[in-house]
């Protein structure tokens, strides 16, 4: 397996996200409890679909219309032949 050649659009998993310092830039457009747990969806600053991530410390996360990155590890990342 490689990169395909000519456009590609790449992948990651929800369960790819984590919130961090270093990533892709947006704003908490909702925030739903999962039990424990705390699951966001945020809209990318770029455009773009809103993204899921799990906040697993939902006394500490991040409140609907607040600023957020989210990291993911560029191993991670899937290419698939084609532009989306």
């Amino acid at each position: 397996p490689g990169c395909p050649d000519g456009p590609a659009t790449a992948v990651l998993r929800p369960t790819d996200f984590a919130l961090g310092t270093d990533g892709i830039p947006g704003r908490v457009t909702r925030a739903v409890y999962l039990g424990a747990d705390l699951h966001l969806h945020v809209a990318p600053d770029g455009g773009g679909p809103e993204i899921g991530v799990l906040a697993r410390d939902a006394a500490n996360a991040p409140n609907t219309g607040d600023r957020v990155v989210l990291s993911y590890d560029p191993a991670a990342v899937h290419l698939m032949a084609g532009a989306a």
